[in-house]
């Protein structure tokens, strides 16, 4: 009688085991993350992709963009905005898309992530939007980029020479390559934690970070 009593107490114990077992999973599957894919995301941020805002941020704004686009430059107020209203809550992770009749985006592109590799990616990304209407128009506009970089702290010869040789034409084309594989057709296009925002007017990325943050 004693033992039948244990076995059954031994029954008991491992189904409600099992039960506990259950319901911690369908938690786990319940908060799991919503939206984008891993994959997905992966294909969005990039491998090694300039970033800014919380490693851990709750809302991840992802950009293509074209230092030579108007509406780039003029987007480029919202996002500060944004970043700056949510400084512990927003990231922002920028990817390149220069447009082929852009004929001076994949210089600027260059000279951005050669200031990079310098230390000073986000105050050139920062300078070329705001002087984009003085380089834009130019034939070659390689010796302002450079005063540019010389008003930052950088080596002339370095962006020089990453102009010259195109120096990161591979890491550029791998974020328009990304870009394709999510069907970017135009710029800026952004994506609020994996999700593509349609923009008819810049309130709309502000809208599409608020939704994400509540």
């Amino acid at each position: 009688m004693k033992r039948q009593t244990r076995m059954l107490l031994l029954a008991l114990v491992g189904s409600v085991a099992a039960v506990v077992v259950l319901i911690i999973g369908m938690e786990t599957l319940r908060h799991g993350p919503a939206g984008t894919s891993q994959g997905a995301t992966s294909v969005l941020e990039g491998t090694g992709a300039y970033r800014q805002g919380p490693e851990r941020a709750t809302v991840t704004i992802v950009e293509f963009s074209d230092y030579q686009c108007p509406a780039c430059k003029a987007l480029d107020t919202t996002v500060k905005r944004i970043l700056a209203s949510n400084r512990d809550r927003v990231a922002l992770v920028y990817r390149n898309y220069p447009l082929p009749q852009h004929k001076n985006a994949m210089k600027a592109a260059t000279v951005a992530e050669a200031s990079g590799a310098a230390g000073a990616y986000w105050q050139m990304h920062d300078r070329l939007f705001e002087t984009q209407d003085m380089w834009a128009p130019m034939p070659d506009p390689t010796d302002y980029f450079v005063t540019l970089a010389t008003g930052l702290g950088i080596d002339p010869q370095v962006i020089r020479k990453a102009i010259a040789e195109n120096a990161y034409a591979s890491r550029i084309g791998a974020d328009i390559a990304d870009g394709n594989r999510v069907a970017i057709n135009s710029t800026p296009t952004f994506f609020v934690n994996g999700r593509k925002v349609t923009l008819n007017r810049p309130e709309d990325l502000e809208d599409a970070v608020a939704r994400a943050l509540r």
